[in-house]
């Protein structure tokens, strides 16, 4: 099942929460809650939009089976919470470090004001923070760097000599404190 064809289901269908009554005796066949609430991971379920949207309104027929459903997604909800508002958080991340990388390529930052900022945050032990880290060595002290380097450049061989003392990182990064022993 792909991510876009997937829909949330309810196993115990949304339309009920307007019919107490009928909800009520859902629950009691079930043997859930009187607070058992239907907008919640606790009954909901990833579903092919296809299926889902045959099954409509549809309540599945009390079942061990699906009463041990019910009971599996009550028993995760909690995990399942706890990761959906870590996603949210990520998301809030993501769309900060995407500005960030933008503000530091397009120079809305000065060399110095990014390295600041990232100085403020090395405490914070998130991949995202570090690649911000090797972002703005990038957009910041590379170009200085590099510059400096080709001024001095007079030959082939010396630039071989000097490429061939760079340290490339696991992630493929220029090790920074080597630039400045060439």
């Amino acid at each position: 099942m792909r991510f876009s064809n997937t829909t949330i289901d309810h196993v115990i269908p949304e339309y009920l929460i307007d019919k107490p009554e009928d909800l009520n005796k859902i629950l009691n066949e079930y043997g859930l809650e009187p607070s058992f609430k239907i907008n919640s991971f606790a009954n909901w379920l990833p579903c092919h939009d296809r299926c889902n949207k045959s099954k409509g309104k549809y309540c599945l027929t009390f079942t061990p089976g699906t009463k041990s459903l019910l009971e599996r997604l009550a028993k995760s909800e909690s995990d399942v919470l706890k990761r959906s508002q870590k996603i949210k958080e990520n998301k809030n991340i993501d769309r900060l470090v995407g500005k960030f990388i933008v503000a530091v390529e397009s120079g809305s930052f000065s060399g110095q004001e990014a390295r600041e900022i990232i100085e403020t945050l090395k405490d914070i032990d998130d991949d995202d923070f570090r690649s911000l880290e090797n972002e703005v060595w990038f957009c910041v002290e590379a170009p200085a760097q590099f510059s400096a380097l080709s001024e001095r450049v007079e030959t082939v061989e010396q630039l071989l000599d000097d490429l061939s003392k760079l340290k490339i990182d696991a992630a493929g990064f220029i090790s920074p404190d080597v630039l400045g022993d060439i």
